[in-house]
């Protein structure tokens, strides 16, 4: 794998997104850069950013009924194609909720895809969710 981008849609009346971790390859080099939401004042053009982040990330306010998460990750430019990829299993992203209110959200994915290092598609299956949330 040299890249992936993941969405997500949920009922923003019954659960809220209160975390996004991306878990970031070793192979691209630790902890990501993030591109969106920065200040000059926030990217040191010294630094040497080997995984790329892209994307609005968390929004739990998307379209008035829903949430959504939108993130995609690629290698960084340095070092040379198939040297960056990742062969392995690793949970790309967690997300953590917090219950508002008693009922049900779908979670579904929306604009799922993984790439290897010729950017073409690797094979992979798509499964949506329901959340169920109960009184206490």
């Amino acid at each position: 794998m040299a890249g992936w981008q993941i969405g997500l849609l949920w009922d923003k009346e019954t659960i809220k997104c209160v975390e996004a971790q991306v878990n970031t390859p070793p192979e691209w080099g630790g902890v990501g850069f993030d591109w969106f939401n920065k200040t000059a004042a926030e990217v040191n053009v010294n630094d040497v950013y080997t995984g790329w982040l892209w994307g609005p990330g968390l929004e739990n306010d998307y379209d008035g009924t829903r949430g959504r998460y939108f993130k995609a990750e690629t290698f960084g430019p340095y070092g040379s194609g198939f040297m960056n990829t990742f062969n392995g299993s690793i949970p790309a992203l967690t997300l953590t909720f917090q219950a508002l209110q008693t009922g049900s959200s779908s979670l579904s994915l929306t604009d799922v895809e993984i790439g290897n290092g010729k950017a073409t598609p690797i094979g992979y299956r798509v499964c949506d969710g329901i959340v169920e949330v109960g009184a206490p």
